[in-house]
């Protein structure tokens, strides 16, 4: 571990070697605030012999600290956990519009998912739930949760259909669009993106092709599935599905009432980039898709 302040490496194992100092050396050391920031290099030193900067420090062992054990029966025991006469509702219930709103359906359950020798597994229980908001292509949901500890808490959750974000890419070209967004108050350079809030269960290769053909007029030859990601996994369930698309022909574009400020235009790979460098395009999911498809190779 390299202090902070002074460059110097102390190592202990994999932890960082931290040895108590007495109040009066604390005082002496920091009388205003009575920490020192150099206490693990002064100790070390004064138990090894001392140490140049660079070198390592001799290893001091300490023992482990026991930790006690929280179980949920103790906590149920001593009053805590979730209380038995409450409703709880399986996470992900709702009304039967929500399951419209649904943009897990059909993919794999995300709940338990291996991800080396860890699993995420959820560690919530959704006590009660309802609907705050709810709009032709928005819902907001509020939950109430228990914890892990026995703690309730609060979940507001904006639910969303799944959405698009479509690469088009010929001879080292790529086409952007560019609308005003009206949440954020300004004109933004994206790729095409959208999604079919009437037809929320549309497979996201047909919905890909038509948001393509819709918003730019380019008929995709060719479709590349780049994969998956979420716009807001902290508070938004919707879910994007990212695509190369190539071998591209030009037709007329078909764009919706509320998409008749939008131009598309052809720019270098090279101008893209530095539209992402320079901060020109901010868009969240077209600056990631563009990672991702960078980082698979496909771009």
């Amino acid at each position: 571990m390299k202090n902070a302040h002074s460059g110097f490496r102390v190592q202990a194992g994999n932890r960082a070697v931290r040895p108590p100092l007495s109040g009066d050396e604390r005082k002496r050391l920091h009388p205003t605030s009575g920490i020192d920031p150099h206490a693990d290099i002064r100790r070390q030193a004064r138990r090894t012999g001392g140490f140049t900067a660079g070198q390592p420090a001799k290893a001091v062992s300490r023992p482990a600290r026991r930790r006690k054990p929280h179980t949920a029966a103790k906590r149920a025991g001593s009053g805590g956990g979730c209380r038995d006469d409450r409703v709880r509702t399986p996470q992900g219930g709702g009304s039967k519009a929500g399951q419209a709103l649904n943009p897990s359906a059909g993919h794999a359950n995300l709940s338990v998912f291996p991800i080396g020798r860890y699993r995420m597994t959820n560690p919530y229980v959704t006590l009660s739930t309802r609907i705050a908001y709810e709009n032709r292509w928005t819902r907001v949901r509020e939950d109430i949760i228990c914890r892990p500890d026995g703690s309730d808490g609060l979940y507001g959750v904006v639910e969303r259909s799944d959405f698009v974000v479509i690469v088009p890419v010929q001879a080292g070209r790529v086409t952007l669009v560019e609308q005003y967004r009206y949440p954020v108050r300004a004109r933004m350079w994206e790729f095409p993106t959208g999604m079919w809030e009437q037809a929320p269960g549309t497979g996201p290769e047909v919905l890909a092709a038509a948001e393509l053909r819709e918003q730019t007029g380019l008929i995709a030859g060719r479709m590349v599935y780049a994969g998956e990601m979420f716009q807001g996994a902290g508070y938004c369930n919707q879910r994007g599905h990212v695509f190369l698309a190539t071998d591209l022909t030009r037709g007329e574009s078909e764009r919706e009432v509320s998409e008749q400020d939008m131009v598309a235009m052809e720019f270098p790979l090279t101008e893209l980039e530095a539209m992402i460098r320079t901060g020109i395009i901010r868009d969240a999911m077209s600056i990631a898709a563009f990672g991702l498809l960078r980082v698979k190779g496909l771009l």
